[in-house]
Parts: C-alpha cells; sequence; structure tokens
C-alpha cells in the first residue's frame, strides 16, 4: 500500500482498524495515538496493546480493514 492510504485511516472521526503485513502480522490500532508516521518516509511506528513498537515499512501492508 501507499503510505498515503494508511494515512486515509486516521483522518478524523477516527475509527479503529486494524493493519495486515504481506507476512501475515496484523496489528490493531484502537486509537489514533498507536500509529505515528515519519516525515518524509514510506514507514511507520505502530505501537501494539502490548506497548510493543513496530516500525513498519508501507510497501508490506497487504490491507487495513
Amino acid at each position: 500500500m501507499k503510505i498515503q492510504d494508511i494515512k486515509q485511516n486516521t483522518i478524523p472521526p477516527f475509527n479503529p482498524f486494524t493493519i495486515h503485513t504481506t507476512d501475515g502480522f496484523t496489528i490493531h490500532i484502537p486509537h489514533e495515538d498507536f500509529i505515528h508516521f515519519i516525515p518524509g518516509r514510506d514507514s511507520f511506528i505502530a505501537i501494539g496493546l502490548n506497548g510493543k513498537i513496530n516500525v513498519i515499512d508501507a510497501d508490506h501492508v497487504v490491507r487495513t480493514d
């Protein structure tokens, strides 16, 4: 996916969504504070409910729902 497509999920009003990656990893984004975009990069930071920090490249995102 393109980083702009992922950012569309965070436009107000925010609705929780799940990110699915090419290797089968999924991460639920329950609130906008759980995802942070890196300026000028096609990567973003997604924080899991367990507090784990995940740096994900947008090219590896298969879909969001």
